[in-house]
């Protein structure tokens, strides 16, 4: 139980900053990049894993990708709570 436990939280975890941080620092963030973006990624590492004789799973795509969701949920909440310092975060167009 510990195991899967971990295992899902983990998953969940590693992926909230791909939401976070790509939020934070452009103007255009929306929840379904940051879904697109998890998305993408954790299906990359899954496939490369496969060439390493590593163990694959789809529902590490889906708990990655849910991660990436919280993080820009994360991002919602600090812009709500803390405007100003959201915005110093965002890269200035030059």
């Amino acid at each position: 139980f510990f195991v899967t436990l971990i295992n899902l939280i983990g998953n969940i975890a590693i992926f909230i900053p791909i939401g976070l941080f790509p939020a934070l620092l452009f103007r255009n963030a929306s929840w379904k990049r940051s879904a697109i973006l998890g998305f993408v990624l954790s299906s990359l590492i899954e496939f490369l894993q496969y060439f390493i004789m590593r163990n694959t799973a789809v529902d590490d795509i889906i708990l990655n990708t849910f991660g990436a969701i919280c993080g820009y949920l994360i991002y919602l909440l600090m812009r709500k709570k803390l405007p100003i310092f959201t915005l110093l975060f965002l890269c200035q167009e030059q």
